[in-house]
């Protein structure tokens, strides 16, 4: 009787504790933070982005308007080499949202918007219509603009474009 009445005791501990434990999904938001806060000083690789799995995608896309995360630049540089599969459509248009939601006043948010028509262009190369739109759509937006962010925005999409060509 006294193992038992132990193990009844072991578990009246254990299952409160079970309830303030992350979730599974939380400990993969955590776990991609982490590594998409690494530094790097040439830039992401595609090897560092093969440790990123397509269920990271959507806590990537967080990321990028969590205001408390930096460097966004690395986020934006991993959509790009990570294979987002069915999430392309969703990259793209988070990825359009950046020049509304960063400061080019701030490097690394700048860096991420300068990195922002690579991406766009590595997933055009990759057959995305949404992204091509979007290289096309910056390079209009650009042409004549007072912003210098939509112009570098422009210049360099138009590169990305010209990239694609060849």
């Amino acid at each position: 009787s006294h193992p038992a009445m132990f193990l009844a005791l072991q578990l009246l501990i254990a299952l409160p504790l079970l309830a303030i434990l992350p979730s599974t999904e939380s400990c993969t938001a955590m776990s991609t933070r982490e590594k998409a806060s690494e530094v790097f000083f040439q830039g992401v690789t595609q090897e560092f982005a093969d440790t990123f799995s397509a269920d990271e995608i959507p806590a990537l896309l967080e990321l990028l308007t969590d205001p408390t995360f930096e460097p966004k630049d690395n986020v934006v540089a991993l959509l790009g080499y990570v294979d987002v599969g069915q999430e392309a459509d969703t990259v793209v248009a988070r990825l359009m949202k950046l020049p509304q939601l960063l400061s080019p006043a701030k490097s690394a948010e700048d860096r991420a918007l300068l990195l922002m028509p690579g991406t766009l262009g590595r997933l055009a190369g990759r057959g995305n219509k949404a992204a091509l739109l979007a290289l096309e759509r910056l390079v209009q937006e650009g042409r004549g603009a007072e912003q210098p962010v939509a112009r570098d925005l422009a210049r360099q999409s138009s590169a990305a474009l010209a990239e694609l060509r060849t």
